[in-house]
């Protein structure tokens, strides 16, 4: 296959993939049929925004043309539709206009790669209202209406009585309103400007609003997923003999998390949202600031930034901790912080290299995932390995690869965040096991596994 492509490269004809083709498949300005037809039309553009466009392809006609049209058209409401022949099939060009070979309606356009994109873009706050129209037939009544309006100084000068003689006339470039344009009037030749968008001035303090709730909620839904995992986690470490365990304690968990500590997960939210809504203002400024080019203020923003992040990392773990703590006595979220943030900082250098060791070996082993799935992928769509495994129509085999390894690294993130809440919630555990028990008259809750990796072993207490 690899023989095959190199082929392909050296003695391939590059214009089968840049050049467009009609819907019968002729090279736009290639082919002898369409020598002097350069670019491509479509009849109705709107049919190629189909879900579907890019694996079936645009479902409209598509005609080569010599140039793109640079005029509206609309077939109801044109008389005279010679307009539209030049962009019809080509067996009905030179005859006359038939409404099933040629386009109903075209704008004007602009040349895209040789195709034809209609230059006209519609925003999104411009709801078609008809906002600021002009009409030349409207226009020239007005101007030949000059003449008349002489008769009518001459009227009132001599006393007559004119009443609203003029509220049916319409100005260029007044707001035209379809309520007020008569039944059988045409708008075939109205045309219609974008002026701009009116932005009250409360609609920025409304999108910070919207951006400080979407961080409260993500943190929020973050910090139930983990006072979940924490009382799960916590339940089976604290239980003993382990057989009580209940079947259904993940279900248990959150329904714990519901009724007792949503209240302590929207606090704990609360405060990294402030503090991520802090990064997100001070990137806002020093964008605003760079045009200035002052070192001092560049400093002085870039500490502020520094400072604020490693704040956020370090909410973060205190965070975490203190749902693991919250998860184990049921207290408050600042009592539970406080205990842990204690329990933590008498044991801060099992605590660092717990977190280092376990950071390091939950990335390896995400690596270790993705690159396993992307060799896999590899050998199913870029080699000939396997047989049954039709890869004819792939023409970047590399392509599917990168994107099944990214999807699998994200999933494979999900998975060991899960183990990465189990590892903190059982060590926080063990230092709770550690500082309240002793082995001997008060036993270890840990596990026999754990005790055995951790060194500890419960002691029989003699008896005179």
């Amino acid at each position: 296959m690899a023989k095959h492509r190199q082929q392909g490269f050296r003695n391939g004809d590059p214009n089968t993939l840049l050049v467009p083709k009609d819907s019968s498949g002729l090279r736009c300005g290639l082919d002898e049929e369409v020598k002097s037809y350069k670019y491509l039309f479509f009849f109705d553009l709107t049919e190629c925004l189909a879900a579907s466009t890019p694996f079936t392809g645009c479902s409209t006609k598509q005609v080569c043309v010599e140039s793109c049209p640079n005029a509206t058209f609309y077939y109801e409401t044109r008389s005279n539709n010679f307009q539209a022949l030049p962009y019809c099939n080509y067996k009905v060009r030179t005859t006359a206009y038939d409404e099933n070979e040629c386009p109903k309606w075209f704008l004007p356009s602009t040349s895209l790669l040789n195709r034809c994109v209609s230059n006209v873009v519609d925003r999104k706050d411009n709801q078609w209202k008809l906002p600021f129209v002009q009409t030349d037939e409207i226009y020239r009544f007005n101007q030949n209406l000059n003449p008349v309006r002489m008769w009518l100084n001459l009227a009132v000068h001599n006393g007559v009585t004119i009443v609203k003689d003029d509220e049916n006339i319409h100005k260029a470039n007044t707001v035209c309103s379809p309520k007020n344009l008569p039944t059988s009037g045409s708008c075939s030749s109205v045309t219609c400007s974008f002026i701009g968008i009116k932005n009250d001035a409360y609609y920025s303090y409304l999108q910070g609003i919207n951006i400080f709730g979407f961080f409260w909620l993500a943190f929020f839904v973050s910090a139930f997923g983990q006072m979940t995992l924490a009382q799960v986690f916590a339940q089976w470490y604290w239980t003993r003999p382990k057989r009580d365990l209940p079947f259904f304690a993940l279900t248990a968990a959150i329904y714990r998390t519901i009724r007792y500590h949503l209240g302590t997960l929207a606090f704990g939210s609360l405060i990294i949202a402030i503090c991520r809504m802090i990064r997100v203002m001070l990137e806002y400024v020093d964008k605003k600031l760079k045009k200035y080019d002052n070192a001092f203020t560049r400093a002085i923003l870039c500490c502020l930034k520094c400072f604020f992040w490693c704040l956020e990392k370090f909410l973060k773990f205190i965070n975490k901790n203190a749902y693991i703590m919250c998860a184990i006595h049921g207290k408050n979220f600042c009592a539970s912080a406080k205990d842990a943030f204690t329990l933590l900082l008498n044991n801060i250098v099992r605590v660092f290299v717990l977190d280092k060791v376990t950071d390091f070996l939950f990335f390896l082993s995400k690596l270790l995932v993705t690159f396993g799935v992307g060799a896999i992928a590899y050998v199913f769509f870029v080699t000939d390995y396997i047989s049954f495994v039709d890869n004819s129509e792939i023409q970047y085999g590399l392509a599917p690869v990168v994107a099944i390894m990214i999807a699998t690294y994200l999933i494979a993130t999900l998975f060991f965040n899960v183990y990465s809440m189990a590892v903190d919630t059982l060590f926080l555990c063990f230092l709770e096991d550690s500082e309240k028990n002793n082995g001997k008259d008060r036993p270890y809750y840990m596990s026999r596994n754990l005790m055995r990796i951790l060194g500890k072993r419960n002691k029989p207490v003699k008896t005179d």
